[in-house]
């Protein structure tokens, strides 16, 4: 969940794959909210719009600026990344903060 203006910005940019854009237009606090909306719809997100109690049901943002957008996690393994190369990664490390430690 992407929740404000600036997280669904940085989500575009980024070319995440954003499912849906819930909005309250009354809650809008910028001027070009709702271009940025439109981007989001251009590219494929559902756009839901809702009353301001409603969109206040579903945000924990203290100050709510009437944007809010479901964001797919990009599902990626070591491997998406170039230059991959097989390396240790510990799954748990036994106390970290002692002379010696295990990792696992």
């Amino acid at each position: 969940m992407a929740e404000g203006r600036r997280q669904l910005e940085h989500a575009l940019a980024a070319g995440a794959h954003i499912d849906h854009v819930y909005v309250s237009p009354s809650l809008y606090l910028g001027a070009d909210d709702e271009a940025l909306v439109c981007e989001a719809a251009r590219r494929g997100a559902r756009v839901v719009e809702l009353g301001p109690r409603a969109f206040l049901s579903i945000t924990s943002q203290v100050r709510a600026d009437g944007i809010a957008a479901v964001v797919r996690r990009p599902q990626r393994g070591l491997r998406g990344y170039s230059g991959w190369r097989p390396q240790l990664v510990a799954r748990q490390v036994i106390r970290p903060q002692a002379r010696w430690s295990i990792a696992r």
